[in-house]
């Protein structure tokens, strides 16, 4: 295995890229691999393959070194020869290299309303099954905090995302991933200041909800999606410490409501809105009743 600076010359018209690797020859047959598929991620050297041949293009080495000097001197290379192909005067990466408006444009357009087939979607699933996402860093959450906050999603964006996902249904969560997400969170408490935030963030014209109303139908439909065995309590009942737990979490200050005075007009709809739920229950309690008389 050789590793060291080598060049890519055009002897059409004499223009080079320079380049350095610790597996010389390996670097170049991904060189040209890369270059018969048109795949090349250095767009000038791909248009000057695509339109000279691959018979102008010729790979020689310029010097054999150590590895840990191959970026250094492919950096005296690229300074002291000045090669035409290389995007980046920066030996390893494209640093200070900046795509034109023109180019993002193109780069934007061309990948607009690209589909991938299932059999696409199907090869990336296997090629990421098992790999891990390492944490990240206090640092790095912060980062990104720091860049989305502020920014409001348009309407127009809000179509978009609602359209997309009309028709995908989720299906229940296992109760392994169920668990991984209870352990996730466990011992995990928001700070006053952090649910205050929340709240504020989700309160009056803010919330996604405001302004708009259930219709009959689609409370039916949630009503119905939630009765019986579809229930997410259906069959579980909480432990007696678990039920002094929820009771202790909402007493006094800690309760949603605690401080707050209902106006006569809420009072007035939150008791209808009691009578109508246990009309309901008597008269699903008659009519087992009267199906089992009958039986």
């Amino acid at each position: 295995m050789t590793s060291g600076v080598y060049y890519i010359l055009n002897i059409i018209n004499g223009k080079r890229y320079i380049g350095s690797s610790v597996n010389i020859k390996q670097r170049w047959r991904a060189h040209l691999r890369e270059l018969r598929n048109g795949i090349h991620c250095n767009s000038h050297l791909q248009r000057a393959f695509d339109k000279y041949g691959e018979a102008v293009f010729v790979f020689e080495i310029l010097e054999n070194t150590e590895r840990t000097k191959c970026v250094q001197r492919e950096q005296y290379y690229l300074d002291l020869l000045l090669p035409e192909y290389n995007l980046s005067s920066m030996a390893g990466s494209l640093l200070g290299y900046k795509h034109t408006f023109e180019t993002r444009r193109k780069m934007s357009t061309a990948k607009k309303g690209k589909i991938l087939s299932k059999e696409h979607r199907r090869k990336l699933s296997e090629a990421l099954r098992g790999r891990k996402k390492l944490p990240f860093s206090e640092e790095h959450r912060k980062n990104i905090s720091k860049a989305r906050r502020g920014r409001h999603l348009s309407d127009e964006t809000r179509a978009k995302i609602s359209v997309a996902l009309q028709g995908r249904k989720r299906g229940p969560l296992s109760e392994e991933h169920r668990r991984k997400i209870s352990e996730a969170h466990k011992g995990k408490h928001h700070s006053e200041e952090t649910k205050q935030k929340m709240s504020a963030a989700k309160s009056g014209d803010r919330n996604s909800f405001y302004g708009k109303r259930h219709s009959a139908e689609t409370r039916a439909k949630i009503s119905r999606a939630n009765t019986g065995e579809r229930h997410p309590m259906y069959g579980k009942h909480p432990s007696d410490e678990t039920r002094a737990r929820l009771s202790a979490a909402k007493k006094g200050k800690r309760h949603p409501l605690y401080g707050k005075h209902p106006s006569e007009e809420t009072r007035r709809k939150m008791s209808e809105a009691h009578k109508r739920i246990w009309a309901r229950r008597r008269q699903a309690a008659n009519n087992i009743l009267k199906t089992t008389l009958k039986e």
